[in-house]
């Protein structure tokens, strides 16, 4: 018999590899036009843009080497060996998915002044201001990836998914999971959502038909695509986080399928999305 989900992985193998390279292309490419001064990339919204593309390409990268590789059987005996290696996934999967919201929030401000208040934008976004609040969400993001240390990381084989995965066992666990996963980033996903509505608001009440104001409206839709998906990437994080506690088998399909569509939609999805609002 066909295993689905080997079909499904396949298929996701297939298009996630050239929409990776083709990620990284597109990332130098922007970085390479901004070191140029060129005008049209000379703005601290395309900043916010690399580090978005390349916070995911590293996400996709450590989801791929410390999850899918020892799903598919790879390096199992070394990693129930060596617990550190569960503890470096947690850290560096929280630090990414929490920057991930960040940045998130971060698009949805900038396009918010930028149509609500055009003649301050440079002032709120400057270059030395972008790169502190950057490096401010890096730290903090980090902060929380560092957080997991203390909940006893390891691999073991899921008798809820059926194959080798890192797990957490502290008992403190859920008190950590609650502020990162239900607190933090859903408070970062209702901050998101208001500024993608005010912005929306703003710009209808401008009623601008010109090609500025519509370059404007679809970078407003890709922020609000990019908050969508987060609310998957939420979804998954709160039926997992169930699943796991309270041991239901039945929720492994749905976090499964949550799992492809949130993460994929948050890569592969945001970056074409992004490519067709140029």
């Amino acid at each position: 018999m066909v295993d689905i989900n080997l079909i499904v992985e396949i298929i996701q193998l297939i298009y996630k590899i050239p929409s990776m390279l083709l990620m990284t292309l597109t990332t130098y490419a922007i970085i390479k036009e901004i070191k140029n001064k060129n005008a049209y990339f000379n703005k601290q919204f395309y900043t916010i843009i690399v580090c978005k593309l390349t916070n995911e390409i590293i996400f996709v990268m450590t989801i791929f080497i410390f999850f899918k590789l020892p799903k598919w059987g790879f390096y199992n005996n070394f990693l129930e060996n060596n617990d550190w290696t569960a503890t470096i996934f947690y850290i560096l999967a929280a630090q990414q998915t929490t920057f991930m919201f960040l940045i998130t929030l971060l698009i949805s401000v900038n396009r918010y002044i930028a149509v609500k208040y055009p003649l301050l934008y440079k002032l709120y976004f400057s270059k030395a201001k972008i790169v502190f609040v950057l490096l401010s969400f890096i730290m903090l993001s980090t902060m929380i990836g560092l957080g997991n240390i203390f909940f006893d990381a390891r691999y073991k084989k899921s008798d809820l998914f059926g194959y080798l995965t890192p797990t957490l066992k502290s008992k403190n666990l859920i008190y950590y999971q609650m502020f990162g996963q239900i607190f933090l980033l859903g408070n970062i996903s209702i901050a998101t959502f208001a500024f993608n509505v005010m912005a929306i608001l703003a710009l209808k009440k401008l009623n601008k038909i010109n090609n500025k104001f519509k370059k404007q409206f679809y970078y407003i839709i890709y922020s609000i695509f990019t908050f969508i998906t987060l609310l998957f990437v939420e979804a998954f994080f709160a039926c997992r986080f169930i699943a796991v506690k309270y041991e239901i088998r039945s929720f492994a399909r749905i976090i499964y399928f949550l799992q492809i569509v949130a993460f994929d939609l948050t890569s592969v999805g945001d970056f074409y999305f992004l490519i067709y609002s140029w």
